[in-house]
């Protein structure tokens, strides 16, 4: 299962059971999407509905 926090609110703004092994997660610039790559040799790609970074709200 794959989660990422929000490390000031301490609460998990995306959660996913991909059933396969995970080798790397990489965020975009925006850190809006997020590409993970797993151990089969795919890769999915995420949207994130929560902002991760407090830039946005300014």
């Amino acid at each position: 299962v794959l989660k990422i926090w929000n490390i000031k609110t301490k609460k998990i703004v995306f959660e996913k059971d991909l059933g396969i092994v995970i080798q790397s997660v990489r965020f975009s610039p925006s850190a809006k999407r997020i590409a993970v790559s797993k151990w089969d040799s795919t890769v999915d790609v995420f949207e994130i509905k929560v902002p991760l970074n407090d830039q946005e709200k300014e």
